[in-house]
C-alpha cells in the first residue's frame, strides 16, 4: 500500500466520524495504533456522487435502497429514476421545506414506487442528513456527505462524500440503519391525506408570493414618490 493510498484511507475515517458524530450515530469501534478500525469495511472519498451511486446499479444488484435528503427535486429524481425503479425496496425520508415541492415526493412514489416519509422539524431546524444506503442480506455499502437529491448535488456542484462497503451487521452500518429507521419513525408516510394537506400549503405559499410580487411594484414606485 502506497503513502498517498495509506493517507486517503486515513482521511476518508477521519471523515466518516466526523460525519456519524454530527448524525449523533458514532459507533463503538476498536483502535490499531491509534487508527479507528472497521473490520472488513473499506472506506473511499468521491466528488463525483452521481457516478457513484450510478455504479451501484451494476455493482450492487438487488439490493433494497433507504434514501435521506433534506433538498430533492424532480430533476434530482430523473438523474437515479432507472436505479430506484430497478430496486426491489426503496425508502425515502424527505425534508419539508420552502424549497421542496410536492411534485418530487409524487415523482419519487408515482413514478418511481419509493416509499416517501415527509420529516417535519421543530421551526428553525432543518432535517438534512444526506445518506443512501444499500442492503442484502449480510452485506451493505453507504454514500454520506453533502449531496443532496437535486440535479446539482449529485450532478453539478461541488461535493464530498464518503462511499463504504462491508458487513451489514457491522459498524457503521448498524448505526447508519438504526438512525434511518429512527427518522422513519419520526416522519410521516407521504399518502393521500399527507399529500393533500401539503398542495394547499403550497398553493397557499404561491398566492402570497404572487401577491407580494403584484405589490412590490406599486411600493417601489410609492418610495420613489415619497
Amino acid at each position: 500500500m502506497t503513502l498517498t493510498m495509506e493517507l486517503s484511507i486515513e482521511i476518508g475515517v477521519v471523515m466518516l466520524i466526523a460525519v456519524m458524530q454530527s448524525y449523533d450515530m458514532m459507533p463503538e469501534i476498536s483502535r490499531t495504533r491509534g487508527t479507528p478500525t472497521m473490520p472488513d469495511t473499506t472506506i473511499t472519498t468521491t466528488d463525483q456522487s452521481l457516478n457513484a451511486l450510478l455504479r451501484t446499479e451494476a455493482d450492487f444488484p438487488g439490493y433494497s435502497l433507504d434514501l435521506c435528503s433534506g433538498y430533492v427535486s424532480t430533476d434530482g429524481v430523473l438523474l437515479l429514476k432507472r436505479m430506484l425503479k430497478k430496486s426491489p425496496r426503496v425508502r425515502a425520508v424527505v425534508g419539508l421545506n420552502p424549497t421542496n415541492r410536492v411534485s418530487a415526493f409524487q415523482m419519487l412514489r408515482d413514478d418511481c414506487g419509493v416509499e416517501v416519509y415527509v420529516s417535519i422539524t421543530r421551526p428553525y431546524m432543518l432535517f438534512h442528513p444526506n445518506i443512501y444506503l444499500g442492503t442484502l442480506h449480510a452485506s451493505a455499502w453507504a454514500m454520506i456527505g453533502s449531496s443532496n437529491l437535486m440535479n446539482r448535488g449529485p450532478s453539478m456542484n461541488v461535493e464530498q462524500n464518503l462511499f463504504l462497503t462491508g458487513e451489514r451487521h457491522s459498524e457503521p452500518f448498524r448505526s447508519i440503519e438504526t438512525r434511518i429507521a429512527a427518522f422513519v419513525q419520526q416522519a410521516y408516510l407521504f399518502d393521500a391525506g399527507v399529500e393533500k394537506r401539503l398542495k394547499e400549503i403550497e398553493q397557499q405559499r404561491q398566492s402570497i408570493t404572487s401577491e407580494a410580487d403584484a405589490l412590490h411594484p406599486c411600493l417601489l414606485h410609492g418610495s420613489q414618490h415619497s
